[in-house]
Order: C-alpha cells, then structure tokens, then sequence
C-alpha cells in the first residue's frame, strides 16, 4: 500500500539537518562543469573539507544556499538537467533501501516513508487515480525563481529514480511546465499503476539491514529539530576553530543573547550541545582509529590535555555512581 503523503515538514525551518552526500553531490555536479567548490559553497559556512568530517550534518538553509549558487552558475533552467544526474546510490542508505525492494510499490512506499532522508526539497503527496499513481510535489517556501529550480531539480531526479526501477520503456509523465498539477502542487508526475507489482530489474543489498538503518538514521534526525539542529550542524562545522558561540550565532542570524535564549527555551544550553557534539565524534573517530591528538585538534581543542579532561567529565557525567 502506498502511503499518500510522506511525513515530512512543509516549511525550510521545520525540516530536517541532512547528510553531507546532497551537498557533496552538487559540488562534484558543479566540478564537471569547472567550476570550484570555493563559488557553490560560498555563504553556506560550509568548505570543501567539511564533507568529509564524521557525523556532519548539514542544515536545509546551508543546502538552499549552495543549490542557490549553483543556478546562479547554470542559469535557472538547469535544475532539470541537475536532477538528472542523481542515481539512487547518490542518496546512501535510503538509495540501497529502494534498490533492494522486492516490488516497485514496496519501493515507492519506503521512499516514502523515509523521504526526509532524500536531498529533495520538495513535499510529495500520491495517490492511486483510476489505473494512474499519481505524485503531486510542492516545492519550498522560498523566492519564486529558485523554487521552480528546486522543483526541477527534484522532479527529473524522482523520474531518475523511478527510471532505475521501471522496466525499459516504461513511461513517466510531467505535467507540461508552468502549469500546476493540482491546487497546492508545482508539478505532478504519473506512470502505469500496473508497474507497481513488478520486481525492480536489479535488487541490491538485503532489505531488513537497509530499513533499519534508515531508522536508525531519521530517529538520530528527530532527535534534535528546529534551532537546536541548525546550531547543532554549525557546531560540527566550526569544531576545529572550537566552535565559539559567538560564531554559531552569527551563522544562524542571531545575536548571542539570542541564541542562548532559545537554547534555554528548548531546554538545553551551548555548552551542553557542544559536549554533545564532541563526545560523539570523539567516540567515531577514536573507533576508526585515530589518535588522540588528531582528535583533540578535530574537535577544536587547544592541545590533547583539555581533550582528556573533557572525556573524564563525559565519563562522569554518564555514570555518576
């Protein structure tokens, strides 16, 4: 049974922090076309070497801002030909989750269900009419010429998707451009309802793993959404610098004041989310084998000695007794 919308959030603000492969995957899109990661990163608090650091995660606005860079480069009709370079092994765990599906609509529902692990920025609502499977998209509430960008870009890049599970031939319709598929939608996709009981051409990887993982990965997503999100990504952006909140504040738009304010009111505080950030990553980098002064310097501390102290102090606050 397909679902007929996805759980997503509707507004910029309300979604979730991403994984850094969606903005990996337009910095490399940019490099074929020879421009450097510095222009389509620009404004986003994000650098080239940040992609590669473990337990990144990457707030909506950051990732608005480099695909707002990229139309700027590629002009605003080419989000379509941007979204038709995603396969479904771009989208990581959630890509090998649909790939080893046993039935299209086994597919198009667990898509679904964990869209909030897609790059799109688009909300999907689909329904069976008649013989047709039918997907309204939204795009996002942001200025008209990069929604319609947006909504390219996701639209060829959910017929890439379907393409890789459909049969050779088979057809998935687009509304004709400029015109709204329905009330509250920018584009509207359909294809054969019939195709939904059909076993994809090659299924990948075993199913069970994959959907616990992406379970894994919305649940540590929902953990923290809203403000404390955002400045949780800038934390873990600004780590090697020691992440001053003074810095955060400005990345989210907010006066420091302002920021521990709300940090209040969400019940945490800076400090808390920065021992939070460290003592995660340190646990993931520790595990992969580095050392402590490479991770001392990770994470932004002045030498490995106040790394150490710090690990004492999680110890102890994880286990008073």
């Amino acid at each position: 049974m397909i679902p007929a919308t996805s759980s997503r959030l509707g507004r910029v603000g309300e979604l979730l922090t991403r994984s850094p492969l969606g903005v990996s995957h337009l910095v490399a899109y940019a490099e074929t076309l020879g421009v450097p990661a510095a222009r389509v990163l620009a404004g986003s608090g994000l650098e080239g070497a940040d992609l590669a650091v473990a337990g990144l995660e990457v707030a909506p606005a950051q990732e608005l801002r480099v695909l707002a860079n990229l139309m700027a480069v590629v002009g605003p009709d080419g989000g379509g030909e941007l979204g038709r370079s995603y396969r479904l092994t771009t989208y990581g765990a959630l890509g090998f989750a649909v790939l080893a599906s046993r039935s299209v609509g086994e597919a198009v529902a667990l898509a679904l269900r964990f869209f909030d692990l897609s790059f799109a920025f688009v909300t999907p609502r689909v329904s069976l009419v008649d013989d047709r499977v039918v997907a309204d998209l939204t795009g996002p509430a942001v200025p008209g010429g990069l929604r319609r960008f947006v909504v390219d870009r996701d639209v060829e890049a959910v017929r890439a998707a379907l393409r890789e599970l459909l049969p050779v031939g088979a057809v998935v319709e687009r509304t004709a451009p400029g015109r709204r598929a329905a009330p509250s939608a920018d584009a509207r996709l359909t294809f054969d309802a019939a195709l939904l009981a059909l076993e994809p051409p090659t299924r990948r990887a075993d199913l069970e793993l994959c959907t616990r993982l992406c379970e894994e990965l919305l649940d540590r997503r929902r953990a923290h959404t809203g403000l404390v999100a955002e400045a949780r990504a800038l934390v873990v952006q600004r780590l090697p610098d020691g992440a001053p909140m003074p810095d955060v504040a400005a990345g989210l738009g907010l006066s420091e004041r302002t920021l521990r304010r709300r940090l209040e009111a969400a019940g945490t505080s800076y400090r808390t989310l920065l021992d939070e950030v460290r003592s995660g990553l340190a646990a993931v980098l520790l595990e992969a084998g580095l050392g402590a002064a490479e991770v001392s310097a990770r994470l932004g501390y002045a030498e490995p000695a106040a790394f150490s102290h710090a690990r004492t102090r999680w110890r102890t606050r994880a286990d008073p007794a």
